[in-house]
């Protein structure tokens, strides 16, 4: 689905697989290995979509998520 959606250009829905991914147990508690990775594809997918409702209120909801904290910045 995530390449379906990077093929249609679709960044927000991609952003929204991606923290799918992210969501799940074991992803989210590997800090190092693929959860950074998810949560980053998350961040740049979200940012790079048109500007709507729905990108705005993932931002938000990315914004006070305590494992952004955690990441380094680039």
């Amino acid at each position: 689905m995530i390449q379906h959606a990077l093929h249609a250009l679709s960044y927000l829905d991609a952003a929204k697989y991606y923290h799918k991914v992210w969501e799940t147990p074991s992803v989210k508690d590997d800090e190092t290995g693929k959860g950074k990775e998810a949560l980053e594809n998350v961040i740049y997918y979200v940012v790079l979509a048109p500007q709507t409702n729905e990108q705005s209120d993932m931002l938000n909801r990315l914004f006070v998520d305590p494992a952004l904290a955690k990441l380094g910045l680039h």
